[in-house]
């Protein structure tokens, strides 16, 4: 029994270390890309090989360890969802509440600590540092930075689902309009022939989903890598060397209109 809990655990470790790597990858070629002078900035060659090697050679303990902690919550919250089924299937409500509210406070835990690992990995990539360090920075980063993030996360959910949507649709319209207009398709003599054109639809939909999704998300990523190198780059003062124009006056924007809205407050009272 005591080796089946191993071997599970090991497998999900394994798969959050997958995970953790790709995230290491995007962060570490969307810095390469961002440490380049705005005036010299030319293409980054084969920055998924660099970011491999470096997080393999240089950095896989940290990536490990990071990986680690959302393994472990990820069995937390399993164990904790069994415990609310066998409790609701023996009528006990007490503990069947107890572990449902359990496994919440765990899946709110375990996205805050994504969260943080993401900026961490981004943050090794600038620093080379290790990951205590690298999360302490990344925490610091999310407290001080909090309306700057809810910004960008607002307009990276807008740009995911408008994105996706549109791929599916357009992807099942297609399909349907092939389907039922194309004689090599919709004609009964045809080899070819497609009897249920729904379920065509649905495959070319689902598909589109799926591609358009991991698509977006990597948009996601390279967008909260983009703005953690922005922050650095505005610590040390050399934000306008490095940040796109776009990005800085997406900043700068949100900067003045909180500055107007804390001075009308301040006059108003």
């Amino acid at each position: 029994m005591e080796d089946a809990v191993d071997y599970c655990f090991g497998v999900v470790w394994i798969v959050e270390v997958c995970n953790a790597i790709q995230t290491f990858v995007v962060s570490y070629a969307t810095v390469k890309w961002f440490a380049l002078p705005m005036p010299k900035r030319q293409i980054v060659w084969l920055p998924v090989a660099q970011g491999v090697v470096a997080c393999v050679v240089f950095h896989l303990g940290s990536v490990a360890f990071g990986s680690f902690l959302i393994a472990t919550t990820r069995v937390i919250i399993l164990i904790t969802s069994l415990v609310a089924r066998y409790a609701d299937s023996e009528g006990n409500a007490l503990l069947a509440c107890i572990a449902q509210v359990c496994m919440g406070c765990v899946v709110c835990f375990r996205r805050c600590l994504e969260y943080v690992n993401k900026n961490a990995y981004c943050d090794i990539a600038i620093r080379s540092g290790d990951f205590w360090v690298a999360a302490k920075r990344s925490t610091r980063f999310m407290t001080s930075s909090a309306p700057d993030i809810a910004i960008l996360q607002g307009a990276c959910w807008f740009s995911q689902f408008a994105g996706i949507s549109l791929v599916t649709t357009a992807g099942a319209g297609l399909a349907y309009l092939a389907v039922t207009e194309v004689d090599r398709w919709s004609s009964p003599e045809s080899g070819s022939y497609v009897e249920d054109p729904l379920v065509v639809c649905a495959v070319v939909g689902a598909i589109c989903f799926s591609i358009s999704a991991v698509c977006l998300s990597l948009f996601d990523d390279i967008a909260d890598s983009m703005l953690y190198c922005y922050a650095v780059a505005r610590e040390q003062g050399v934000a306008s060397t490095y940040a796109p124009e776009t990005l800085r006056s997406l900043a700068a924007g949100h900067e003045g209109g909180s500055s107007r809205s804390l001075h009308r407050r301040t006059s108003s009272r």
